[in-house]
């Protein structure tokens, strides 16, 4: 029997969700619905209750493949969506030949060993974010009419988590948001809401959503987020753990032969295998926020099993420090957000 992954409390929300979290921004990156559907059974399998969307990602047509798949289990999962990030009209003419392009893209990866994208990319940036993303719809009024939509294609009449979408340092976050979030708490359409995005924008553009009951940040073990950066008594999901950190360590670790040496004696693994590396990245993720959820995603089953068995089994603590203390070697400043 697969190791139930941990559940955590977020803070006086009143919401119990499992310490991994599966993100599904990438998820329409797999073209075949039918493997899509098997990464996620992968995760609710493994333990994974809680799923992390937004109505831009897969170009619209996230929240409704999480839908299908949260029928007949909705009272099980935490669905966590956001808003303030519109897919435009092009966009949505864009969603409808996705799958040929990514199967296009995905054989290019293969041939050519290059990624999609960047990691961490802003799919927003360039002529092409402002091409297929319009941002800044921050107002209660928005926030209400993509509630509605959210709640039509997840096909539910509740949102566990709903969150502020990544604003910008130039964006207005207006101040009467926080009560309009509040007020729909209170009538039973969400039963929590928070910010999620880069700590630095989120304190330029809204400030006062780093004490919101739940702030969902970016995070890893190069780019740490302090306590003192959310509020006391907010719960704290992180998201970006391998994404930037993981291609630096493992250039840090192969460009040095003292430090190959020092994570095979600390670790006991192969500094060659990144997904030995991705493994401790997560766990030291995980250690680093025991009182919230760290948010991973894979488009391969076997990753995400491992994942889940990772925030199941733990990793123990002097190897934890041993990563930490690698990172800083590979010229991690370990200077907080």
């Amino acid at each position: 029997m697969t190791a139930s992954v941990p559940i955590v409390s977020l803070g006086s929300t009143g919401v119990d969700t499992t310490v991994l979290g599966f993100g599904c921004a990438d998820l329409f990156r797999e073209p075949d619905p039918d493997r899509r559907r098997l990464l996620l059974e992968t995760a609710y399998d493994h333990g994974i209750r809680h799923f992390d969307m937004a109505p831009m990602y897969g170009l619209g047509d996230v929240e409704a493949e999480i839908g299908r798949f949260a029928r007949g289990r909705r009272d099980r999962l935490v669905l966590a969506t956001k808003f303030g990030i519109e897919v435009t009209g092009a966009g949505r003419l864009v969603a409808r030949v996705q799958a040929p392009i990514q199967r296009a893209a995905r054989r290019s990866t293969e041939v050519s060993g290059r990624t999609v994208a960047g990691a961490g990319a802003d799919a927003r940036a360039g002529v092409r974010g402002r091409l297929l993303y319009r941002p800044g719809c921050y107002t209660p009024q928005a926030a209400r009419a993509s509630l509605e939509r959210s709640l039509r294609r997840l096909g539910t009449d509740y949102l566990d988590l709903f969150f502020v979408h990544d604003p910008r340092p130039d964006d207005r976050v207006p101040d009467d948001l926080a009560a309009y979030l509040e007020s729909v708490r209170r009538m039973g359409h969400i039963r929590s809401w928070g910010v999620a995005g880069e700590v630095t924008a989120v304190r330029a553009s809204a400030p006062s959503f780093l004490e919101a009951p739940v702030v969902q940040l970016r995070r890893d073990l190069f780019a740490p987020t302090a306590p003192s950066a959310i509020g006391r008594d907010s719960a704290l999901i992180v998201y970006g753990a391998l994404a930037r950190a993981l291609p630096r360590l493992l250039e840090g670790i192969r460009s040095r032969a003292d430090l190959r040496q020092q994570w095979q004696a600390i670790t006991g693994t192969d500094h060659a295998r990144p997904d030995d590396v991705a493994r401790l990245l997560l766990a030291e993720a995980l250690a680093a926020n025991p009182r919230g959820a760290v948010l991973f995603s894979s488009g391969r089953p076997a990753r995400i099993a491992a994942a889940a068995s990772v925030a199941a089994a733990g990793v123990e603590p002097g190897v934890i420090e041993g990563v930490r203390h690698l990172a800083w070697a590979c010229g991690a400043t370990g200077a907080a957000s």
